[in-house]
């Protein structure tokens, strides 16, 4: 079998061609892009009361090729709780919780990132995205997804997708690696497996390494945006960098706390 197309982002091309204006937006001009003006909604046909594969694959638009390669669809693979994934640390915290008149807790909602040109319409079900096992520093993403009340949001459905450890996205192949979805657990928890996303080229720098994620809640997306990593050289020189959605990499391990 022939290796997929992977191809370097030509972002300046890409949103020149499609937008009709280079790649370097405006944060106002990605807020309007996010807030769809520019996006296609998902469509959902969702049951109340599924479990939570269940819901991830009755919830999404038929996912065209996800079992072309025979396993490229990882149903057996339920998102596993925070214990699971071998951790006992605390969630990076992307909605820090802070009280408010009448003695309760409130949680500040995640902020939005723009979804770049690679985002690809029926993402496999399957919480291990390396699923060809390639080289590269192992990575477990984790966390959960909370309400603006902080309270852990059941059969929440994460997107992910990501650049290979050699910057490449996978644009065209019906296998779509380093793309995945999952379902939260009773408790709000999801986990990917995956390896450290490369950095590439963005006009004459490049972007740090990078997750790019969506959640949706019913049938609604409630959060398009990225997550960073701490102490990526190209950080600060990033146009859409923010520290609060930067997470440290414990021993492979890396969390966040989605607030929606």
């Amino acid at each position: 079998m022939g290796m997929p197309s992977m191809a370097k982002p030509p972002c300046a091309m890409w949103c020149v061609e499609n937008w009709g204006f280079p790649w370097r937006l405006s944060p106002q001009w990605e807020r309007l892009r996010e807030d769809g003006v520019f996006v296609k909604r998902r469509e959902f046909v969702c049951q109340a009361g599924l479990g939570t594969i269940a819901l991830a694959v009755a919830c999404r638009a038929p996912v065209r090729g996800a079992l072309d390669s025979g396993g490229a669809t990882d149903t057996q693979n339920p998102p596993r709780s925070m214990v699971d994934a071998g951790q006992n640390r605390p969630i990076e915290d992307g909605g820090n919780p802070r009280e408010v008149d009448g003695g309760g807790t409130r949680c500040s909602r995640t902020e939005p990132d723009i979804e770049g040109p690679y985002y690809r319409e029926g993402i496999p079900v399957r919480s291990n995205l390396n699923i060809h096992g390639d080289v590269g520093e192992p990575l477990t993403f984790a966390g959960t997804v909370t309400d603006l009340a902080c309270v852990p949001i059941a059969n929440a459905v994460v997107e992910l997708w990501q650049a290979n450890p050699q910057g490449d996205y996978d644009t065209s192949s019906s296998e779509k690696r380093y793309y995945g979805q999952v379902a939260t657990d009773a408790e709000g928890a999801f986990s990917f497996t995956t390896l450290m996303p490369g950095r590439y080229l963005n006009g004459p720098t490049y972007r740090p390494a990078h997750l790019h994620l969506k959640v949706w809640v019913g049938n609604e997306r409630k959060l398009t945006t990225q997550i960073y990593f701490d102490d990526d050289p190209y950080n600060e020189s990033d146009a859409w960098y923010d520290a609060a959605r930067s997470v440290a990499v414990n021993q492979g391990l890396a969390t966040y706390r989605f607030t929606v």
